[in-house]
């Protein structure tokens, strides 16, 4: 009687334990879920990538767990893309001259990756800090470019303006003849007297076309700070087109022309000067745009280095 009363009571005792213990198991995993979930809400992607990692040790296949990985491995994955992309800048040979049009376009692909990251959280702070050095590198490229423009449309205004000098000149002694001031009066012919050279047209139609190309570069910048020597590198690149063209193909009489000229060339110092003002003062041209993406290659993306290896294994989750 004895014994079974003892037989009976180690299996109650043996019950009890294995009670606690799977109790206390799932208290474990109650603490591992809400922490995760927690670091989820406070966007502390690493720690909720941690969190969720153990769960899974814990019970394989933890619906949420996987959710969370799956979701931080993605951003990480999209981060390591975004700087790998540009690793060919930073590995070329230092003979290799830096061409700062394909160096903005690498930008622009690495901020397509920034951009899936941020759909799955949109406020973790290792994205968006990334994105702070990809936007210093870009912005420094919009000003080149608009240094750049500065220089290729002040030197088409002016060619163009010599050419101006010579159609007016044609056209000054047009309006001093009796006969051709009649007859132009009448038929409104004056492009006829006087038109630009086609050689030195064609000259200038090659400059405009480089400074449209890049207009067209840096259309989509989807940065913050170089956003308003954008819309007037934009504005500018238009004034020098409509400049050239008033200057070049003569419309109206004489003295429409020079009015028009003289409007026209106003408005485009007004659009030059605006541009000249939005390039900030500590823009250097003569910097080594390679240095631009220092910052980017020495980002630490992970500030956990356990994470990286959680990454590798659940690549494919």
């Amino acid at each position: 009687m004895l014994g079974n009363k003892n037989h009976l009571l180690g299996i109650a005792i043996l019950l009890i334990a294995s009670v606690g213990l799977y109790y206390g198991t799932r208290t474990e995993e109650d603490k591992l879920a809400s922490a995760m979930e927690s670091a989820v809400e406070d966007h502390e992607r690493e720690e909720a990538l941690i969190y969720a990692s153990k769960l899974l040790e814990l019970q394989p296949g933890h619906p949420q767990a996987k959710r969370v990985i799956a979701q931080s491995v993605a951003i990480f994955t999209q981060l390591q893309a975004a700087r790998e992309g540009l690793s060919e800048f930073w590995n070329r040979s230092d003979a290799a001259p830096l061409d700062a049009e394909t160096l903005y376009r690498g930008l622009q692909e690495s901020r397509k990756h920034l951009a899936k990251a941020k759909n799955i959280d949109a406020e973790f702070e290792t994205t968006l800090e990334f994105e702070e050095k990809l936007d210093e590198a870009q912005a420094q490229l919009v000003y080149l470019f608009a240094s750049n423009a500065l220089a290729i449309g002040n030197d088409t205004v002016s060619r163009a303006s010599k050419e101006y000098e010579k159609i007016s000149h044609v056209f000054e002694s047009a309006a001093s003849s009796r006969y051709l001031s009649r007859f132009l009066s009448v038929n409104s012919s004056w492009s006829s007297v006087g038109s630009a050279d086609p050689s030195a047209k064609m000259e200038l139609e090659k400059e405009l076309v480089k400074m449209n190309d890049v207009e067209s570069l840096v259309a989509e910048y989807p940065g913050e700070s170089a956003k308003r020597v954008v819309r007037s590198l934009q504005a500018y690149t238009q004034s020098v087109r409509k400049t050239m063209d008033t200057l070049l193909m003569p419309n109206g009489n004489y003295h429409d022309f020079i009015k028009s000229a003289g409007k026209r060339t106003s408005s485009f110092k007004k659009a030059q000067q605006r541009l000249a003002n939005r390039i900030p003062d500590s823009f250097d041209a003569t910097d080594d745009y390679a240095d631009l993406l220092k910052g980017i290659y020495e980002y630490d993306l992970f500030e956990n280095q356990a994470v990286p290896a959680i990454v590798g294994r659940n690549q494919t989750l």
